[in-house]
């Protein structure tokens, strides 16, 4: 009974208590008033806060400050809350995460892996490195690409993501954010000889807007003459690849990064080809037509290995299919949209073709796309069509009116359908213009419906230049 009323006396009397007599002295200092104590509620609190900082280059500082939350005196419940002064304590104990109390005592454990200060590296905040690395990559690669330079200054961590092929992998996977755009200037001399330079162009977004766009030339002089007129040209991610498309027989392959600005030589191809079939497909460049008879057809480039192998051989007899139609990619299929065979889709797995016919009418080679794997075509006659692969047939893309344009090219730019044209110039006697429009595509019931954005005039040309390619890189 002795103990239980000793037990209830607060613990900062206790010094009164032990000047009264030895006994009660003794009662108050035994294990006994302790065990009595612990098995009563607790009459305080004591509190350790952290605090965590972080300076400009992501150096973490961490400080421990400790507080005691106390029964006010001849109160039964107002409390005070104060500061503790813990300086006397090593370092590692007033931040040591293995705390324990029993009756008045504090037990601070110290481990070994806080004998030393943990080392902190330059490495961006903790909420953004600690998520998954899925999740990581997809928010970089929402990020601009022309604001990647910066990122690479931040963290060494950041800098590896920025220029991994998984961060190229997921933006292929997003909208692209920029268009590569190539314009032959063909003139013809007094003899009637013809000349085709090429000039290259880069459409992408103004810095912080939504919907305004720069038209900027790029200098593409250092591909060699063959690689800026070839005809066969596709892009992945950032890397645009050049694939001999000429009428001179040639194995030559330049890879182009659009992010770096370098150029390589890759893998030569299996066989010498001029005009032909280009199309990506399941991570892998497949090459049909514009070779020898004897030769291999269709062979494939691996973007992982970078090699080339032999593809199956397509059944469709008709090379011109290949030499004159373009190229785009359908589920497992390389489609060729062509005016002898209108399109025929080429199966990677065993070469076998399917044939379908196109609305009657004029179309252009740039004016072919294919996003989020539905294959689209302007015809001058129709309209924006979309290719219907369960019925197989062309459907109408309703809700636009898009008029009568010429020299038509597409490709997707930010999750909508880019779509430029040429019209002669009414300020410029002798030029044209070219002329650029987003247009976002929703899917309904009754097939595709189109919303087009406001028309952007990107420049004005000479009438003798005509858009040659039209790339989604991203």
């Amino acid at each position: 009974m002795v103990l239980n009323v000793l037990a209830r006396v607060p613990k900062r009397l206790y010094p009164i208590l032990c000047c009264v007599t030895k006994n009660l002295r003794s009662l108050v200092c035994s294990a006994e008033i302790q065990e009595t104590r612990s098995s009563l509620g607790k009459d305080s609190l004591y509190i350790c806060v952290m605090d965590e900082t972080m300076d400009e280059e992501y150096m973490r500082t961490r400080t421990y400050h400790w507080f005691s939350l106390r029964r006010v005196v001849e109160s039964t419940t107002e409390n005070v809350f104060v500061s503790v002064d813990f300086s006397f304590l090593p370092e590692p104990c007033r931040r040591s995460a293995s705390v324990v109390a029993f009756g008045p005592k504090i037990l601070l454990f110290q481990t070994k892996l806080h004998d030393k200060p943990p080392q902190e590296t330059n490495q961006p905040p903790s909420s953004f490195t600690s998520l998954p690395r899925d999740m990581v990559l997809n928010v970089l690669a929402r990020v601009p690409k022309r604001l990647y330079p910066i990122l690479c200054c931040v963290t060494k961590n950041l800098r590896s993501l920025v220029c991994s092929a998984e961060i190229q992998e997921t933006r292929s996977s997003l909208g692209k954010d920029s268009l590569y755009i190539c314009v032959m200037d063909e003139t013809m001399d007094e003899e009637y000889m013809r000349t085709r330079t090429y000039h290259w162009f880069s459409l992408r977004r103004v810095v912080e807007s939504t919907t305004e766009n720069v038209f900027v030339s790029v200098d593409f002089s250092f591909l060699p003459e063959p690689c800026r007129r070839s005809a066969s040209v596709v892009a992945f991610g950032p890397k645009m690849f050049f694939i001999p498309g000429t009428n001179h027989r040639s194995s030559s392959f330049r890879i182009f990064d659009t992010q770096s600005g370098k150029v390589r030589q890759g893998p030569s191809l299996l066989v010498n080809r001029t005009f032909n079939c280009v199309a990506l497909v399941g991570g892998k460049i497949y090459v049909i037509g514009g070779c020898r008879e004897d030769d291999s057809p269709a062979e494939s480039f691996d973007l992982k290995t970078e090699a080339w192998e032999r593809a199956p051989s397509p059944d469709e007899e008709d090379s011109r299919v290949w030499i004159h139609g373009t190229g785009a990619p359908l589920d497992i299929k390389v489609c060729a949209v062509s005016l002898f065979g209108g399109l025929t889709c080429y199966d990677t797995r065993d070469g076998s073709c399917e044939t379908s016919e196109l609305p009657f009418g004029k179309w252009w080679n740039t004016g072919v796309c294919v996003i989020n794997n539905v294959l689209y075509v302007y015809f001058f006659r129709f309209g924006l069509m979309w290719f219907d692969t369960d019925l197989r047939l062309w459907r109408v893309v309703f809700g636009l009116d898009l008029g009568t344009p010429q020299g038509v090219a597409m490709a997707e730019y930010y999750g909508k359908l880019a779509f430029l044209w040429e019209k002669p110039s009414l300020v410029c006697r002798g030029s044209k213009e070219i002329w650029c429009r987003m247009i976002g595509l929703a899917r309904s019931q009754e097939g595709f419906n189109g919303a087009a954005e406001p028309s952007q005039l990107l420049r004005i040309v000479p009438r003798t230049f005509s858009i040659h390619h039209c790339l989604s890189v991203g």
